[in-house]
C-alpha cells in the first residue's frame, strides 16, 4: 500500500505527458489536415460556391483630381489639385466558363465584374463636373514625339484645335465615357482604331466585363499552390515585358491565399489592370473583429527607383538618356501595356514616393491610414479578413515644342485618379 502514491504519480505523469503530446502534436496535425481538406477548389464544395460567386460586398471608391488652375498650367505653372469624391460603386464578381483540368490540378475561368453606383455612400453625384487633362490629346502628343517628321505633322494637324484641359461630368470620365471627335477623324484617316467606339473614359467598357482567362491551381494535389495563378490568357507570362523578372506571373489573384501563413512569407498578387504581380510583406500582428490576423503591406522594393533597384529596370521601357525617363521611387510605367500611353502607377497621393512628385503639384497630402494598400489574413486558414487595394493613375506631362498649346507645359507627373477597392470579410 505504501507504493500506491508512487504508482498514482507515475500514472498521472504519464497522462500529463500524453496530454501534452496530443495537445501539441496530434491535435494541431488533425486541425491542419482538416484545413487542408477545406482550402481546395472542388466542384460542389462550400469553398467552390464562395469562390465562384463572391458573396461579400466589395466597394470601389473613385477619387478624381480636379485641376483648379488649368490656364496657369498651360503657361508653365504647377497644377493645383482638388480631390473630388469619393464616388462609390458596389462591385460584384461572378466566375463563368469554369472548367477543371484534373491532369494539371487547375481550374480555368473568367470573372465578370459589374459596378453599381451607391449615391448614399458617395460624396457627390455622377453629374458633378471636373476639369482634367485631355488624356487622348496628351497621349497622341507623346506618340507624335516618337514619330518621323511627316507622320508627326499629320498628328499635329489633328491636334491643332484641341484644348489640353477638358471639363466633363464624373460619369463621362468614368464608365459612360465621351466621344472624342479628334480621335474619330484621325482613325478615319489612318485606319487605326485608337479608342473603342472613338470614346474615352477611365472605366469605359469595363462594366459587366471580365479581365481575361485565368487558370489557377485548385490545391487538391498541393495545398501550397492553392489559388496560385498558373496562366493568364493561356500563358504563364505577361506579354508586355521582356525580362523574366517582370513578365513572370506570380501569386494568386488577391482574393484567396494559401493556409498556414507565416510572418516570413512574401505574398504575391497578380493584377491584370496593373499589368504586373505585386509583392506584400508582413508588417505586424493585428486583429479584425476579434479574430487574430497578420497584416501585410506592399514591399517597398516593388516601387523603388530602378536606378537603385535593378530588378525594376525591366518595367522602365522608355528609359531615355542615362535612364532619365525612368520613374523615381514610388511609381512605375504602364505604357508597355497601355498602347504606349505614358501612364504610371503609384500609391495614392504619392505615398512613399519621391519628394519630386509631391513638390511639383499642390493639393496632395499622403496619409498612410488612408492611402496604404494592405491585406489582413487569418494565419491558419489564410482567410482574407480585410483588404484595401489603393492605387493612383498618373500621366507624364511635359512640353511639346511642335504643338503650340503644349509648348510651355511643366514637366511633372500629373495625378488623374486614385481608386480604393475595399473588402472587409469579417
Amino acid at each position: 500500500m505504501q507504493k500506491l502514491p508512487s504508482v498514482v504519480l507515475l500514472i498521472g505523469f504519464t497522462i500529463l505527458i500524453a496530454s501534452v503530446i496530443i495537445g501539441w502534436l496530434v491535435v494541431p496535425k488533425v486541425i491542419e489536415n482538416k484545413i487542408s481538406q477545406q482550402v481546395r477548389i472542388v466542384n460542389g464544395s462550400e469553398t467552390f460556391q464562395r469562390w465562384q460567386d463572391v458573396p461579400l460586398p466589395i466597394y470601389v471608391k473613385f477619387h478624381l483630381f480636379n485641376v483648379t488652375n488649368p490656364d496657369d498650367v498651360i503657361k508653365g505653372e504647377n497644377p493645383k489639385l482638388q480631390e473630388a469624391g469619393p464616388y462609390v460603386f458596389l462591385q460584384k464578381r461572378k466566375k463563368v466558363d469554369i472548367e477543371f483540368h484534373e491532369e494539371n490540378d487547375t481550374v480555368s475561368y473568367r470573372q465578370i465584374m459589374t459596378y453599381h453606383f451607391q449615391p448614399h455612400l458617395s460624396n457627390g453625384s455622377l453629374n458633378d463636373t471636373v476639369t482634367m487633362v485631355n488624356l487622348p490629346m496628351l497621349g497622341m502628343a507623346h506618340k507624335a514625339a516618337a514619330m518621323g517628321a511627316v507622320s508627326r505633322y499629320v498628328i499635329v494637324e489633328y491636334l491643332a484645335d484641341e484644348n489640353i484641359f477638358v471639363k466633363k461630368t464624373v460619369d463621362e470620365m468614368l464608365f459612360k465615357g465621351y466621344h472624342v471627335d479628334m480621335m474619330a477623324q484621325l482613325s478615319s484617316f489612318t485606319g487605326i482604331k485608337y479608342l473603342p467606339n472613338d470614346t474615352f473614359g477611365l472605366q469605359y467598357g469595363k462594366n459587366d466585363t471580365d479581365q481575361g482567362l485565368f487558370e489557377v491551381f485548385t490545391g487538391v494535389q498541393d495545398t501550397d499552390k492553392f489559388g496560385v495563378v498558373a496562366s493568364w490568357n493561356g500563358s504563364p507570362d505577361m506579354p508586355w515585358w521582356e525580362d523574366d523578372n517582370c513578365k513572370k506571373i506570380r501569386g494568386t489573384d488577391g482574393s484567396i491565399f494559401q493556409p498556414f501563413v507565416t510572418t516570413d512569407r512574401k505574398l504575391d498578387m497578380f493584377s491584370p489592370d496593373l499589368c504586373r504581380s505585386l509583392r506584400l510583406v508582413y508588417e505586424k500582428d493585428s486583429e479584425v473583429r476579434g479574430i487574430s490576423s497578420y497584416k501585410f503591406t506592399v514591399d517597398p522594393e516593388v516601387l523603388e527607383d530602378p536606378i537603385f533597384n535593378r530588378d525594376n529596370m525591366c518595367y522602365c521601357t522608355q528609359q531615355g538618356d542615362r535612364f532619365d525617363r525612368c520613374p523615381k521611387t514610388g511609381a512605375y510605367q504602364l505604357n508597355a501595356c497601355r498602347k504606349e500611353t505614358p501612364l504610371l502607377v503609384s500609391l495614392p497621393h504619392f505615398l512613399d514616393g519621391s519628394e519630386e512628385y509631391l513638390n511639383t503639384t499642390e493639393g496632395l497630402h499622403p496619409d498612410r491610414s488612408v492611402h496604404e494598400t494592405f491585406i489582413e489574413l487569418e494565419p491558419n486558414t489564410g482567410l482574407l479578413l480585410k483588404a484595401a487595394k489603393r492605387i493612383q493613375i498618373n500621366i507624364e506631362m511635359r512640353a511639346f515644342k511642335f504643338i503650340k498649346q503644349l509648348r510651355k507645359l511643366p514637366k511633372l507627373l500629373l495625378p488623374i485618379i486614385w481608386v480604393d477597392e475595399v473588402n472587409n470579410s469579417a
